[in-house]
């Protein structure tokens, strides 16, 4: 069984702006969220992120905070318009296990979507610092379920 990790990066410094760098808020939530992911079990073995300064950070905290600071890989097909069935053939190409990916949206919601639901459904929005953790046995459209959700500020497991 996979358990796949999925983070919108913490909150920017100016929403909009591509190279806008963490604010105080998201470095918050990002601690928050490494609180959280250091009693998790299947611990992350590997963290995945977005190329974009934002996403890095957020990454690079986790990653100091969890011990997981060389398990660090930039994954371009994390960027918020890379097309999403890409990544899915990446993660199943690549027997990707227990590990965390760091990136956008709309990429990440249509990620979830496309694991949860089988389709770009619209179930999942992701708040900045909003931590799913899905579960599957085969990396497919609609054959994984969610394991657990936590948000900085609030928590459903």
């Amino acid at each position: 069984m996979v358990t796949l990790y999925i983070l919108r990066h913490g909150e920017p410094q100016v929403y909009g702006k591509r190279d806008s760098p963490l604010s105080p808020q998201g470095r918050l939530q990002i601690s928050r969220v490494a609180e959280h992911m250091s009693r998790l079990a299947p611990y992350p073995v590997q963290i995945y992120t977005s190329p974009v300064l934002r996403a890095v950070q957020s990454a690079e905290q986790l990653g100091l905070a969890l011990g997981l600071v060389s398990s660090i890989r930039v994954e371009p097909r994390l960027l918020p318009d890379a097309d999403v069935e890409l990544l899915i053939a990446h993660l199943h190409d690549s027997e990707t296990q227990n590990a965390l990916l760091v990136g956008h949206i709309p990429q990440l919601e249509r990620l979830l979507n496309r694991f949860v639901d089988g389709c770009d459904s619209g179930l999942f929005r992701l708040a900045p610092g909003s931590l799913v953790g899905i579960t599957f046995d085969v990396c497919a459209a609609g054959c994984a379920r969610v394991a657990m959700q936590f948000h900085p500020l609030t928590s459903y497991s």
